[in-house]
């Protein structure tokens, strides 16, 4: 039996997961101080890899850093890996299309303003991405402040911790301890 969990330093899985659940239409909360507060407990790695390691023991978990630098560009692929398939015979499979801060604001403004019927408001979003990826490389804005950023790594700091020593095997977990150390 094998268990794969990726994880990801969390500000970035907050954030991806927020632009994710906004671009479809799901709950986002409105803006992503109180995303994160809805959804504090569920990027504690260590609390959701518990039942697992509970269930199918820990020496079945494979844990991996989901970052290009460790797992490459296509993760099905390092997946594959993982459980012995042949990944040099899968296709690389893109990334998902994410949108940058400014238009996630113009979102949130949209959302909370405007009643916009769901097929309309996807044709919208849709156009929001394609022109999140023209000016994506000209993107000053971040979607987690600097002082969210910190209560975040604060908060999950040891529990990271304690996750890269129990599942993460090197050099996943120097790399992830790098990433989760404050600066």
């Amino acid at each position: 039996m094998n268990i794969i969990f990726y994880i990801r330093e969390q500000t970035k899985l907050i954030e991806s997961t927020y632009l994710q659940w906004q671009k479809v239409g799901s709950d986002y909360g409105k803006n992503i101080n109180s995303f994160y507060s809805l959804h504090k407990k569920s990027f504690d790695f260590i609390e959701r890899i518990k039942p697992w390691g509970d269930s199918f023991g820990g020496e079945n978990i494979h844990a991996r850093v989901y970052d290009k630098r460790m797992i490459g560009s296509d993760v099905f692929k390092d997946f594959s890996t993982v459980i012995g398939l042949d990944a040099q015979k899968i296709p690389e499979i893109r990334e998902n299309q994410s949108i940058i801060a400014e238009f996630s604001r113009l979102i949130e403004s949209m959302d909370s303003l405007l009643e916009i019927e769901k097929s309309s408001r996807e044709k919208l979003v849709r156009e929001i991405v394609r022109l999140s990826e023209k000016f994506r490389t000209s993107s000053k804005e971040k979607i987690i402040s600097e002082e969210l950023e910190k209560e975040i790594k604060l908060f999950y700091h040891e529990g990271n911790k304690k996750f890269a020593a129990e599942y993460l095997k090197e050099p996943m977990a120097s790399f992830f301890m790098k990433q989760i150390a404050d600066n």
